[in-house]
This record gives C-alpha cells, structure tokens and sequence, in this order.
C-alpha cells in the first residue's frame, strides 16, 4: 500500500503488522519502536504520521509503498 492509501484509510495494526515491521531492517525496527515510544504513541500511529508527513509534502514517496517511506524517513531524519 502506498502512504497516500494507508493516510486515507483507517488506522489498523494490520495495515502494517508485525511482518511488515520485521521487513526493516532490525536497526530502523528498534528506530521506529523508540521513535512511537518517545512520542508516547503506538507505532501504528507513528507509521501513519510518517506518512501523512510524505503526502502532506507531496513528497515522491507518497507514492512508492509505506515500507520504503518509513524505511527512508527512519535513515535520513531519524536514524543518521
């Protein structure tokens, strides 16, 4: 699914799951647990802002799939 779907579409734990989550790389996954964790949200809503941030941006990864989108928003503005 791509950001611009998964912003548009309720919320749901099995948007993304827990083998979407395994995808990532195990660095980025502890990245993103510590990110919603700080944030004192579930990471279902992190992944969400993620990518509401790309769309709202208009960001060319609004259209690639969400994985890719929280894969480079963890490497280039969290993870660095």
């Amino acid at each position: 699914m791509s950001p611009i779907g998964y912003v548009t579409t309720a919320i749901s734990e099995n948007m993304i799951g827990p083998a979407g989550l395994a995808a990532l790389p195990s660095p980025l996954r502890e990245s993103l647990r510590a990110l919603a964790t700080g944030r004192n949200e579930p990471v279902e809503q992190t992944v969400w802002d993620i990518c509401q941030f790309f769309v709202e941006e208009e960001d060319e990864r609004a259209e690639g799939t969400v994985l890719e989108a929280v894969t480079f928003y963890l490497t280039n503005y969290v993870y660095a």
